[in-house]
């Protein structure tokens, strides 16, 4: 609807091949630089099957101008980490449902 981007669905991983690196989702558009330090935003999602009791408070992270967003998760301390290739394992899964400017 005009410039607002509406993500949703849910993803699975069936199986594995050793994969590396932060989690990221790919967006169709790149948001867009917005002024009052609104161009990043942490927005929540599910994250199901991946057998890891560490993921208290999982985010996606969406920076202007990148045409994907990471997937953060904020431990019971408050300090940021980034979802990386260790969490996901055989019939991992997440749901997504955000919306950004673009």
């Amino acid at each position: 609807i005009g410039r607002v981007v509406h993500i949703q669905g849910t993803l699975y991983v069936g199986s594995e091949s050793s994969p590396s690196g932060q989690l990221r989702v790919s967006l169709p558009i790149a948001p867009a630089a917005l002024t009052g330090g609104i161009d990043e935003q942490r927005l929540p999602f599910t994250i199901y099957n991946h057998g890891d009791g560490g993921l208290e408070r999982t985010l996606i992270f969406i920076t202007s101008g990148v045409a994907y967003a990471a997937l953060e998760n904020i431990v019971d301390t408050g300090a940021t980490e980034v979802i990386d290739e260790s969490r996901v394992d055989t019939n991992f899964g997440l749901t997504l449902n955000f919306s950004y400017i673009a």
